[in-house]
């Protein structure tokens, strides 16, 4: 049998914390969905399927329309304005206006990374050759033009100040043997100028991951140098950390709260919070995207045609918290476990239903013991349920998945 995972309450970190994160919806697609970025605001998904963009509501997951383009996306995007997507097609790049709804334009000739500044004024172009152009976005004219290396991956700040660049180089050992390196470098977005090498090391596959902090504080990247996740405090020109226990990872985002999620083998997700608690979760992944603010973030990621959208839990709270809660959980072999966080009035009543409502299990019988914990047995399929307990002065909800 497989494994069960049970998804909204992962306790798998702390004794004194309850889950972090929370399911707000999981669904699978009939279509393959390529790459997927948060409108601004978060109330959107633009999702590459194919050659078209299709818009998806972000706290339903339902599918709310399409807009066509010519080519099939490779990479996608967003502006920091959040008024243009681009993505990748073949043999150059794409725009597609956000509020129109449509694709706009491509851009060939070696081109492996577009930007677009916060003002849409200006677009940076950087080939694969190692030029890189500031370009007027109105009538397609070249601004300045720099040469440096053969850029392999590149991401703006948000504050649209600062281009990082990566790339990977050919030098000779002291036996005259070929070594391969990558060199991490960051630039003036706005003139073009270098500013300071962040890495310089042994390594052949360069870069496949960068990420800004929200304040651009800091700057995560993966490479080929251990398949770790360095991060940079830019500002203070150091190292911050590194993957959680030097371990390989292959995707990583800031929260917006700048809190840190990695994602490494066995499909193993990390979550590491602003004061250093580090919670982990048995998730799919190939994309990874985050929006909201310091008070409520979202997290959308998943593979293929099976998705979810996670977001930071409200309801985790230390054990001497004096905030009500409801802790529900799941166990493998059908052991349903209620936590209350303080001395209930009896009557106590309890109704699991589906999401739908259809009722499953009630119980006007139901006891807590001395340390405010109820277990008993209920075998469950796959789905999202939700639990209802009353008592005499409180009555509380909450809703849980199981999935095997």
């Amino acid at each position: 049998m497989k494994k069960l995972m049970l998804i909204v309450f992962l306790l798998m970190a702390s004794s004194s914390l309850f889950s972090q994160l929370e399911v707000v919806w999981q669904k699978t697609y009939p279509e393959y969905i390529q790459f997927a970025k948060f409108s601004p605001d978060g109330k959107y998904l633009y999702c590459a399927i194919g050659d078209s963009i299709v818009i998806l509501d972000a706290l339903s997951g339902e599918r709310l329309r399409r807009f066509e383009g010519t080519q099939s996306c490779y990479h996608m995007s967003i502006s920091n304005s959040g008024n243009y997507l681009i993505t990748g097609i073949a043999g150059g790049i794409a725009i597609w206006d956000i509020k129109a709804e449509k694709y706009l334009k491509q851009y060939g000739g070696g081109i492996v990374y577009l930007a677009i500044s916060n003002d849409d004024k200006y677009m940076y172009w950087l080939y694969s050759d190692g030029y890189m152009r500031i370009v007027d976005m109105k009538n397609d004219s070249i601004v300045k033009q720099i040469q440096t290396h053969k850029i392999q991956s590149a991401k703006l700040s948000n504050n649209g100040k600062i281009l990082a660049i990566g790339y990977s180089y050919k030098g000779f050992n002291q036996m005259g043997e070929t070594v391969f390196y990558v060199k991490l470098e960051l630039w003036d977005a706005e003139n073009l100028t270098f500013i300071k090498v962040l890495q310089d090391a042994k390594g052949s596959d360069g870069y496949w991951n960068f990420d800004f902090s929200k304040e651009d504080k800091y700057f995560a990247s993966i490479s080929s140098v251990g398949f770790v996740n360095t991060i940079y405090n830019i500002l203070e020109n150091n190292i911050e950390e590194v993957s959680p226990n030097n371990l390989p990872v292959f995707n990583f985002k800031f929260t917006k709260d700048n809190s840190k999620l990695y994602y490494r083998s066995g499909s193993v997700l990390d979550y590491k919070t602003k004061d250093n608690n580090l919670f982990s979760y048995n998730m799919k992944d190939k994309i990874m995207e985050t929006e909201g603010d310091t008070n409520q973030f979202y997290i959308f990621m998943g593979s293929f045609k099976w998705f979810t959208l996670l977001k930071k839990s409200i309801t985790s709270v230390n054990y001497e918290s004096e905030i009500p809660y409801l802790i529900i959980n799941y166990s493998q072999d059908g052991i349903l476990q209620l936590k209350c966080s303080y001395d209930v009035e009896q009557p106590f009543e309890i109704t699991i239903s589906t999401i739908e409502g259809k009722i499953i299990y009630t119980s006007n019988e139901a006891e807590l013991n001395s340390t405010k914990e109820m277990i008993f047995k209920l075998q469950l399929s796959n789905g999202t349920y939700i639990t209802k307990a009353k008592t005499k002065n409180r009555i509380y909800t909450q809703k849980f998945q199981v999935l095997r």
